[in-house]
């Protein structure tokens, strides 16, 4: 896919354990693929009217009002690592909830914010339109990988 830049997003949610992954080690050790160049849509359900499927090695939603990929799976206790690439007028990102949030992106932290209401839960990822409901840019997910703390 020749516009999928390098982007990596480190996503690290701190509470105390991993629920709902069967293929992950207590220890953290393990990393479990959600989305690679050869999976599909399996491990997510489809809700709004986002135009979500497997294109050239990315999933990757254009059209639509809006929606949501939330994970089959409840998640507490993890790190995320999200590739993708995004369009300028692209109007997209993670849903994630729980009682720490640390992002870093490409190797710098840019947010640590706390909120217990959710400790435990899916995750989704988003298309949506712009503002004024303008269509909203190309959204492609590469490489999804999650791994309990």
């Amino acid at each position: 896919m020749p516009r999928l830049s390098a982007i990596t997003a480190l996503l690290v949610l701190v509470v105390s354990t991993l629920t709902g992954c069967a293929q992950m080690s207590g220890a953290g050790r393990e990393w479990t693929t959600l989305i690679d160049g050869n999976t599909g849509l399996d491990n997510f359900n489809r809700l709004g009217d986002a135009n979500w499927r497997a294109l050239d090695g990315a999933i990757v939603a254009d059209k639509g009002r809006g929606g949501f990929l939330v994970t089959k799976n409840s998640y507490k206790d993890f790190r995320l690592k999200a590739e993708f690439w995004a369009d300028p007028t692209t109007n997209s990102g993670i849903f994630i909830r729980g009682s720490q949030l640390v992002v870093f992106f490409n190797g710098v932290q840019t947010v640590d914010v706390r909120d217990a209401r959710f400790a435990q839960g899916p995750f989704a990822l988003q298309f949506a339109n712009g503002a004024n409901n303008a269509p909203g840019g190309s959204i492609k997910w590469r490489k999804l990988q999650i791994s309990a703390l």
